[in-house]
């Protein structure tokens, strides 16, 4: 049944259309949508919508599919199951943001940096594409809340036993980012950062209000490359990380992979594995040597050349042999001509 013909209420059109749009270019059935189809949609239109987004699609799609006389593809397990999708995200950022090195270069720059971004994004629910349009001097404490201003005006209640609370994340990073603010160059960083100690599980946070950024209007977020280096242009603190990086981020840590396909372990590993020291490019790597089979190439190669020993003069005899069979041919139809 086509869904032309189905009454969908004002409040459900947008949804419908929505879900109608992505089915069509994904070559899919939108009426009758198969359960699976339902669940795709969800998670691949915007992975980090809000449950009650999720829930008021789940809802359209449903009732267009009540209404035409087909069974409710929203209602199975596994799509109620998806709706929960921001619960189980929090839970691993959580952990994740507890396993990130804090110290160490270039380790516990990126990974100072991925812990705050966890938090805002997966924890707090900052949108993927405004992260990187926070400012310096948007998130503020008086050391019972923390509270992310601008136009998101959310607090957050301070955890005074937890190392890797919110505010305690962001004093991490605020170090360093106050630091850039002054002098913008990344290696200021790298002897803080070397000397710096992992923080421990167990340890206190401090929960005073920290003081405020000597730069309030600097991207929180500014631009690095895989080696901890700035890349925004020289006297540009305004612009952040784009939103596909920060979903890269997120993706990575959450999901196992990303840009490069890094799982969560391989991206620790490789931070924790960068030396300590000036800042400058990776060296080119070195090809990895070739197997040792120097002595199997020259037995083959032996057996080969014993092998074909005499083939040269097999193809010569081959050529003569030719040569002659064609003269003969030719007399002959050379004397049938005559």
């Amino acid at each position: 049944m086509d869904s032309t013909v189905v009454e969908v209420p004002a409040t459900y059109r947008g949804q419908w259309r929505l879900f109608a749009d992505w089915c069509a270019a994904m070559d899919l059935s939108a009426l009758p949508a198969h359960p699976v189809t339902v669940a795709r949609f969800l998670h691949q239109e915007d992975p980090h919508a809000s449950q009650a987004v999720l829930r008021r699609r789940v809802s359209a799609i449903n009732h267009v599919h009540r209404a035409a006389g087909h069974s409710e593809p929203g209602t199975v397990t596994a799509v109620r199951r998806l709706l929960s999708v921001r619960r189980r995200d929090t839970e691993m950022a959580l952990e994740r943001i507890g396993e990130l090195p804090t110290a160490g270069w270039v380790a516990g720059l990126f990974g100072r940096r991925d812990a705050l971004i966890l938090w805002l994004a997966v924890v707090v629910g900052v949108p993927v594409g405004e992260i990187g349009e926070l400012r310096c001097g948007d998130i503020t404490s008086d050391g019972r809340m923390v509270v992310i201003g601008g136009q998101h005006q959310v607090q957050i209640a301070v955890d005074p036993d937890d190392p890797f609370g919110l505010l305690p994340v962001w004093q991490r990073w605020a170090q360093l980012r106050d630091r850039l603010a002054v002098r913008p160059a990344s290696a200021v960083l790298v002897k803080p950062l070397s000397a710096a100690q992992q923080v421990s599980p167990t340890a206190r946070p401090a929960t005073s209000a920290p003081a405020p950024s000597p730069r309030p209007g600097f991207a929180l977020f500014p631009p690095f490359d895989r080696w901890g280096n700035l890349v925004a242009a020289n006297g540009d603190d305004e612009a952040g990380m784009t939103g596909q990086a920060v979903a890269d981020v997120i993706t990575t840590h959450l999901y196992g992979a990303g840009r490069g396909d890094l799982t969560r372990t391989a991206m620790v590993e490789r931070l924790l594995a960068r030396s300590d020291g000036p800042v400058e490019p990776e060296p080119e790597q070195t090809p990895r040597p070739l197997p040792d089979d120097y002595g199997r190439g020259v037995a083959a190669r032996l057996a080969a050349a014993d092998e074909f020993e005499g083939v040269d003069g097999t193809f010569a005899e081959i050529d003569r042999r030719t040569e002659d069979l064609l003269a003969r041919t030719e007399a002959l139809l050379a004397e049938f001509g005559g």
